[in-house]
């Protein structure tokens, strides 16, 4: 299972909180104003356009699980988001999915759900199961009773049919940019904005010629999170002419050697720990 979703549902039972105050506790200070650790964290890591501690925050837990397994640029970089992200809104986040043509009408584990009723694009959660008759999902702003419950104030498992009539549609995060045992690409360091622990990752030194899921990730870091452009074939896993372009403009920008060598001291700037 994806690192992101197993860290979903170790927070099963957090409740939300009636004041700033034991955010860390999962059932502490219980109350419903919207308070939360989840919140308070992407906060501190400057992740979204503004600060989202005291707002609903059904999409703010999913955005934080990502951001707790790979760091705030990789996250940011799966969920197709862009720094300083309106993302912790539901319909923008599906929008996000929807022009990188990640939105789907099936489901898959891993996938992040979105509920509607009413015309509106309300609440959202993660897909941790999938069988020929129903989803089954840990949601943030949830409560344990069955059907579409947000604004519920928890983070609980729940069950829905494939057919239900509130289920929007499924965003699906790009798993293809990391390695957590379960999909191809590059691992990647913690934020320096996380909650502590350590990991040892091995990422190669790239330049031109260089081919594989590394330059993919990469590449993706220059597009998604940098505004910079790897040309026409965009993020195709080879380090040629415009990729090279890409990283020595990435490089001067950044105060960097321009050599167009991807090595440790590029990599870190490019995931934002240096």
């Amino acid at each position: 299972m994806y690192k992101a979703i197993e860290i979903a549902l170790s927070q099963v039972g957090y409740l939300e909180k009636a004041s700033n105050a034991d955010l860390d506790s999962k059932t502490g200070n219980a109350g419903f104003a919207n308070y939360t650790k989840y919140a308070r964290d992407l906060d501190n890591a400057d992740y979204y356009n503004n600060k989202k501690q005291s707002y609903p925050w059904c999409e703010v837990f999913c955005d934080w699980c990502f951001w707790k397994a790979y760091g705030k640029a990789m996250s940011l970089a799966m969920l197709y988001q862009p720094a300083k992200s309106a993302g912790a809104g539901c319909t923008q986040s599906v929008q996000y999915y929807k022009k990188h043509n990640a939105f789907y009408s099936s489901p898959k584990v891993g996938d992040q759900v979105y509920f509607t009723w009413g015309g509106e694009i309300e609440h959202t959660g993660l897909v941790y199961a999938v069988d020929a008759n129903n989803i089954y999902t840990v949601e943030g702003n949830t409560s344990d009773k069955s059907g579409l419950v947000a604004n519920g104030g928890g983070v609980f498992r729940k069950q829905y049919s494939r057919k239900s009539s509130v289920i929007y549609g499924y965003g699906r995060p790009d798993y293809a940019l990391i390695d957590d045992g379960t999909s191809g690409g590059v691992p990647t360091p913690p934020d320096n904005n996380d909650e502590g622990g350590t990991c040892e990752v091995t990422l190669l030194t790239l330049s031109y010629g260089s081919t594989g899921s590394q330059v993919k990730s990469l590449q993706a870091l220059l597009i998604k999170k940098w505004g910079i452009s790897c040309g026409v074939y965009g993020m195709d896993g080879d380090f040629g002419d415009a990729t090279r372009r890409a990283v020595l403009k990435f490089q001067s920008q950044n105060g960097l050697e321009q050599d167009a060598v991807v090595g440790q001291r590029t990599w870190a700037k490019l995931l934002g720990v240096s």
